[in-house]
């Protein structure tokens, strides 16, 4: 594998989802999931699903990186849409009776909010696109 891949296995792992579901959730190809990704693709997807890219492949992360920089922070009305697809993820999950897996949903969206908060930036009240 080439230094600047990474494996796509272990975010298929962490989302418990299979490969099916997870190229659903992020509307690729399934095919994509099989074959090493790139770092903006396993920062975007990952963080989609709620994970930082380090959660998801540790060392293995920082060792693809070079050069990347990751892309501009999210407007206040991104980080509510963040929230409100986290929220319905957790929905979703609870409603299969899948409650730890909610939980961690609802939580991940408590942390986005505290974390905006936390830099100034207040999303209440804003309706996701």
């Amino acid at each position: 594998m080439r230094p600047d891949r990474l494996d796509p296995a272990p975010l298929v792992a962490v989302s418990r989802l299979g490969v099916r579901g997870l190229a659903r959730v992020l509307e690729v190809n399934p095919a994509v999931l099989c074959r090493p990704i790139s770092a903006w693709q396993a920062d975007r997807w990952a963080v989609r699903m709620g994970w930082l890219p380090h959660e998801v492949w540790d060392d293995d992360w920082w060792g693809c990186t070079g050069g990347y920089e990751p892309e501009e922070p999210a407007s206040p009305a991104e980080l509510a849409e963040l929230v409100a697809e986290l929220i319905r993820f957790g929905h979703r999950a609870a409603a299969a009776g899948r409650q730890d897996e909610a939980a961690r949903w609802y939580e991940r969206a408590m942390f986005v909010d505290i974390d905006a908060d936390a830099e100034g930036i207040d999303i209440t009240g804003l309706s996701p696109a």
